[in-house]
């Protein structure tokens, strides 16, 4: 019996959500209302305004939001969390 290898993951490297970064901001009280807020397109991500809430932010990435700036530092917590802004 063979099996057959699983393809590679399509993003390994380190990352957080957008939805999961506002949640991280302490500017939604749940992931719904999260998705809802990076739905109606309040933040920009490098300079583009961004509305999708799975949008993957990588460390270094530039958010910005109601004209405060955010620079996304992946850092793993005890908990095994990461994304701290």
């Amino acid at each position: 019996m063979s099996t057959t290898p699983k393809p590679p993951a399509s993003d390994p490297s380190p990352h957080i959500t957008l939805a999961q970064f506002l949640k991280k901001l302490q500017l939604a009280d749940s992931g719904g209302a999260a998705k809802h807020l990076a739905r109606s397109g309040v933040a920009t991500v490098n300079g583009t305004s961004e509305n999708r809430p799975g949008r993957k932010l990588h460390a270094g990435d530039v958010v910005v939001i109601a004209g405060t700036r955010h620079v996304v530092d992946l850092v793993r917590s005890e908990d095994g969390d990461a994304g701290d802004a």
